[in-house]
This record gives C-alpha cells, structure tokens and sequence, in this order.
C-alpha cells in the first residue's frame, strides 16, 4: 500500500471533526491480518477531556448484527442449523398458527412461515420500532412498554423478549419483500435454543476469547468505564449527550438479560478489527480458525431475489445486494467509489462502520459515536482514498 496516499484520511476525518459532524472520530485499516494505518480526530469525551484511541470502547449499535451472523454460521457449519429450516423449528413461539401479518384490511394470519434464511437476510417482516407502517406501531408500543418495565426494575431476559415480539403482526408475508428490522434480536434467542447457552455467552466461547477480543461483550465493566466514550446528539450546532435508552437494551453499566443481536454489543478499534480480519483471511487468524473459507465466501454474497432487491432504497445500499446480516458489494459502478467487487460489511445507528475485501485481505473501519451518525458521503470519500492508495508510487 501506498502510506503516502493514506495519509489523506487524515485530513478528511480531521475536517468531518472540525466541521462538527463527530465529536471524534478513529479509522483503521488492516491489510493482509496487519494493521496498517490508524488514526484518530477528536474526543471519545468531551466533557472530561478524552481523546479517541484504540482502546476507546464503543457502542456497536448495528455493527453487532455480522457477530450474530457468524454465530449462526458456525451453527450452521455445525450441522445445528438449516438455514431453509422454519425458525419455529428452533423458537415455538413462530409457529404458523400464531403468526399474524399487518395488511391494509388489518391483522390476517400468515401463510408463510418465518425461515431462518428470512432472519439472515432480513426478509422475515419482524420490523423496527417505525411510526412510518402499523407493524412498526405496535412495535414501538412494546419497545416502549419494555423500556417502562426496565425503569420500575423489570428485566426481560433474551428468550422472553422474543416471545414477546413474535407477538406483533409482520409487515409483510415472509420473503415477499426486504425491510430492517429486528432479524438479528431473533436470531441471538435462536443461538440461546440450539447451543443451550445464553448468547452472550456463546459469542464469548466462540469468537470473542479464541480470537483475543478482550474488551467485547454487552456491557462496560467498572473497571473500564473510564475508556467508554460517549454517545453525543448535536443540537442547536451543539454536541449533547444522548441519555436515552435504545431498541429495548437496558444500558451498559451491568450484564444486560437482554441480548440483543442486533445493536447491543461494545467494542473497541482493536478488537473489531480482528474479528472482522479473521473475516478477509478466509475465516481464520492467527493460527485459530472460526469459519471455513467457503462459510465466508457465502457470507459476503446477496442472497436476495430480483423482487427483494427493490426495497434496497437507501443511499448506502446503491451498488449492494444484502445477505447474512451483511451488505455486499455487487454492481461497482454503482456504488460511486472504488470499491473490490465481493466486498461486504455493516455500520451503526452512531455511524461505525466496517467493509471486508477478501480479495485484497482488508478491512476498512470507523468509528464515531453520533446519533444518526451513518453517513454514504463519508464513507465514499473514504473508500476511494483507501483504494487509492493499493498501489505502488
């Protein structure tokens, strides 16, 4: 890699920093299981002075989503899970008969059952929180009412929450169409019931200790508090802390009872970087092997169909198909930006964000922590300085 060239991704996140976009911001990118240029812009905290730095802890938000879907892909290789297999085969309480699916008339019973490959691939109508549709109504309802009971001291363990949302209606017959949503959440509870083990748990095992991921998990123990930045709203062109509670998780000061697959895990640059490594090497790093090259292989590739891909409207989906929690890179020209045909990956409701190339054995990845913080701009700009640089002179 041309390090010269890389050194313009300091100037672009200096700039997004100074422009008040972040609070601060790291970046990194490895190539061939090394990293070879990080960075850092700006505050992890600002009230107390702390700067960004590898060991900043973070909030993953979404970028939690591709750690469940390995999960489930080790299941997978196992023998333990068939992805064309009902969920209701591993979760009862998505049992047809108790489906339901929210249409323009009303509530209607389900005709399709719910497979796992509809969890992977979010095509199962288990939407978000979204005042947008009615099946995101009652969701927000229950995000809500599990919220209050959280303030009065009742906690919902993983299991029990998912019970609860296979209660509300899908937004559309399994498989007919694309929509984000709470797949993931699901999917952490499915782990739960083949393993036996709480998912936490499971990931711990499996991904976390085998592969040094020392500061990952679902929650912030006491005695690394101190490098946990802070989540900042901007408002009125000022950076405000965010208090608020999300997507039904309980906060990260104690072990959580929910464990959600889909936003709840914390990380840092260091230890993201190497699960996702392990990802552009073919499934193994240092000597320790998580997935074969083939499960990655299928992994980083769209596994929607033509009607599907129609819903991938937004800007950071131009030139991606979707699958197994994961973006893919399919159509180049499209995309905008310099990017290895193959190439997938996540971001975060805060704006995180990671690419994997198994071509060139990358990874490309930021951080900041900024609600509604995702931003395709930025990650174009990023994308073409680091392209850019594979090469010589």
């Amino acid at each position: 890699m041309n390090n010269i060239r890389l050194n313009y991704i300091k100037k672009l996140f200096d700039d997004y920093v100074a422009e008040g976009h972040a609070a601060g911001a790291s970046v990194a990118v490895f190539k061939d299981c090394k990293e070879r240029f990080y960075y850092d812009a700006g505050y992890a905290d600002i009230e107390r002075g702390r700067k960004m730095s590898h060991d900043t802890i973070f909030r993953c938000f979404s970028m939690s989503k591709p750690v469940t879907s390995v999960a489930v892909l080790i299941l997978m290789e196992r023998g333990m899970v068939d992805l064309y297999e009902p969920v209701s085969r591993y979760l009862p309480e998505f049992a047809l008969e108790n489906m339901k699916v929210m249409t323009e008339q009303g509530e209607v019973p389900a005709t399709k059952e719910v497979l796992v490959r509809d969890l992977m691939d979010m095509t199962a109508g288990t939407v978000y929180p979204d005042l947008g549709n009615e099946a995101g109504k009652q969701m927000a309802e229950l995000f809500d009412t599990i919220s209050r009971e959280q303030d009065e001291g009742k906690r919902t363990a993983t299991r029990d929450f998912i019970r609860r949302l296979a209660a509300m209606p899908l937004a559309f017959e399994p498989g007919e169409h694309w929509m984000y949503g709470t797949e993931a959440d699901v999917l952490g509870a499915l782990v739960e019931a083949v393993s036996g083990m709480r998912f936490g748990e499971f990931l711990q095992k499996e991904i976390f200790e085998p592969l040094g991921m020392k500061d990952t998990g679902f929650y912030v123990p006491e005695e690394k508090k101190e490098r946990f930045a802070q989540i900042y709203d901007i408002k009125d062109g000022t950076f405000v802390i965010d208090t608020e509670k999300h997507l039904g998780m309980e906060g990260y000061d104690r072990a959580p009872m929910f464990e959600s697959g889909g936003a709840g895990l914390v990380s840092t640059v260091s230890d993201y970087g190497r699960f996702a490594m392990m990802l552009a090497n073919g499934g193994s790093l240092d000597g320790v092997r998580i997935l074969s090259p083939y499960t990655v292989e299928f992994m980083g590739s769209n596994q929607l169909e033509e009607n599907q891909r129609k819903d991938l409207t937004w800007e950071t989906l131009r030139g991606y198909g979707y699958g197994n929690l994961c973006r893919v890179v399919d159509t180049t020209h499209r995309t905008g930006c310099s990017v290895q045909l193959g190439a997938f990956g996540w971001d975060g409701w805060t704006g995180n964000y990671f690419i994997v190339d198994p071509v060139e054995n990358m990874v490309v990845m930021y951080v900041i922590q900024r609600c509604n913080g995702t931003d395709d701009k930025l990650i174009r700009k990023l994308l073409n300085v680091v392209y850019g640089a594979l090469c010589n002179g």
